[in-house]
């Protein structure tokens, strides 16, 4: 769904290929490479009935790419793994991050992965490996957490993963689980074997503590989010996170928000967060938002995301709608785009727009290097 224009002009992008076994929202299954004139330099492959790209991708500072993938696990094997049959569907899709090393003009090696299949937990059957009472085991996976029985795409897609971002000072991962309203982090600083076992288990969640069994629907803070990124450029957003929340079911409302909030302060290597079952991740509370408060003007029931510039300002895509605007630090609207392109091509001026949904929005500054 995204592309991405790197340091050296060229342009890294996501592209769609058909699936019969993988068709939610966002299917991708192939990225590429071009050059600023154009030519294509690069493709990967990775779509077939057990695995299949989607959604996004991360150039990482070494070249390689960091990807999300479905990955298609049996009924029987998550019943085996602590499902409980009847919110089981035919399969059930992991969310499965790759990193691939580019072999030029075609190809690539994955040379480290994390499968959140490996981290799963439940306490339906004591006599499978995995038993534990979810808010005991805060760091692994309810595989019964928001389970649908049936066949339908939702139930079988249960996390929809739908973005990743990766932050070179801590080697560490972080994805948007739509399914669970919830980020991730994960430790990128692991080989493929140690990312099977504790090591690779979750180092931060935050949105929905419900998820983990230690919350109601009156603690959850993420609706159906996207695009989970770190703020970058350091000081002063040093360990902050900008996320663009959807606000699908929200309490309140169907209304849209974007949300920062400071990552709480690492200790031993690790997030942390105590055994008490009262006892959430930290922050308690955003450090920003947008807007103060809710409109029902503001609002996208997918894509979306948002962006802060080095001015301070924030950049947001307002996804479904392919309205990007700019604030400012005292919120007030200082640029706004409507996307005019459609699948028909271009809206004439002053006609209504249609069909011009954005997944997301990046701006590049006048003196990128790219550029």
């Amino acid at each position: 769904m995204m592309s991405y224009l790197l340091n050296d002009g060229s342009l890294l992008r996501c592209g769609e290929l058909p699936s019969s076994i993988f068709l939610a929202g966002g299917v991708g299954g192939v990225i590429e490479k071009h050059s600023w004139e154009g030519d294509q330099t690069w493709s990967y492959t990775l779509a077939n009935d057990t695995l299949h790209l989607h959604h996004d991708v991360e150039e990482l500072p070494n070249g390689n790419i960091l990807a999300i993938a479905w990955k298609l696990n049996s009924n029987e094997d998550a019943i085996s793994k602590g499902r409980l049959p009847e919110l089981s569907a035919t399969n059930v899709w992991s969310t499965y991050i790759v990193e691939i090393e580019p072999t030029y003009p075609e190809g690539g090696n994955i040379v480290w992965s994390w499968d959140a299949w490996d981290h799963l937990v439940q306490n339906t059957h004591d006599s499978i490996p995995n038993y534990g009472i979810p808010s005991e085991y805060p760091r692994k996976i309810d595989v019964n957490y928001a389970a649908e029985g049936g066949s339908t795409y939702s139930a079988r897609d249960w996390l929809h993963s739908n973005s990743i971002d990766y932050n070179s000072n801590l080697d560490q991962i972080i994805v948007s689980i739509r399914g669970f309203n919830e980020l991730w982090i994960i430790n990128h600083n692991t080989t493929t074997s140690e990312a099977v076992g504790e090591a690779g288990d979750l180092m931060y969640r935050w949105g929905n503590p419900a998820a983990y069994g230690r919350g109601d629907v009156l603690d959850q803070t993420f609706f159906q989010q996207h695009d989970c990124q770190w703020i970058e450029g350091g000081l002063p957003y040093e360990g902050e996170v900008l996320i663009y929340n959807n606000g699908n079911n929200r309490p309140e409302g169907y209304y849209s928000t974007v949300n920062q909030i400071q990552l709480p302060e690492m200790e031993q290597g690790q997030y942390p967060i105590t055994t008490l079952p009262s006892d959430t991740f930290l922050p308690e509370e955003y450090t920003w938002s947008f807007p103060d408060t809710l409109d029902s003007e503001f609002f996208s029931q997918n894509m979306s995301g948002a962006q802060r510039l080095p001015n301070g300002n924030t950049l947001i895509c307002e996804g479904a709608s392919g309205h990007i605007f700019e604030v400012d630090s005292n919120k007030e609207l200082v640029w706004e785009y409507i996307n005019p392109i459609n699948t028909f091509g271009s809206t004439q001026q002053g006609n209504a727009t249609f069909a011009n949904s954005v997944f997301r929005s990046e701006r590049y500054a006048p003196d990128c290097t790219a550029l």
